[in-house]
């Protein structure tokens, strides 16, 4: 539409802060004795995660910052079935997680389950 310009980036009217966020994460999957093809094989995974975020004072908004460490541990076994040209693996996953956001934290279970189609 002519005659009408966009508010820019940092000028009038604008009321965004420049901000930051950092993000790592490391994570590892030890599996314990292996079950071999018709036996249950325990995994126990672990992992621990960050997260960080800044946003500079502007006009009307002041300097803010939060972050998130997470750390999960857990036990997943698997079992194959296998079948004449393809195989399923089920797995199952239980384990704790510890949260300690600004927002909600704690200590709570993580559960999970999955089943994989393996056909060549």
């Amino acid at each position: 539409m002519a005659g009408m310009n966009a508010p820019q980036p940092g000028g009038a009217g604008d009321d965004t802060a420049p901000s930051t966020m950092g993000m790592a994460g490391l994570g590892i999957d030890g599996v314990l004795p292996d079950g071999g093809n018709e036996g249950v094989t325990p995994g126990a995974p672990a992992d621990v995660f960050t997260l960080k975020t800044t946003s500079a004072e502007v006009d009307g908004l002041e300097f803010s910052e939060g972050g998130l460490p997470r750390l999960r541990l857990g036990l997943e076994p698997t079992r194959p079935f296998p079948f004449q040209r393809c195989s399923f693996l089920s797995s199952t996953e239980t384990g704790i997680q510890q949260d300690s956001g600004n927002a909600e934290s704690g200590c709570g279970p993580d559960l999970g389950a999955g089943i994989l189609w393996n056909a060549p």
